[in-house]
């Protein structure tokens, strides 16, 4: 879950191209 979990947390800080990959 860790892994999606830094998507995640990329996504909420407004890294939608991270949050993409």
């Amino acid at each position: 879950m860790e892994e999606d979990g830094v998507g995640y947390l990329e996504f909420r800080g407004g890294s939608t191209e991270l949050a993409t990959e």
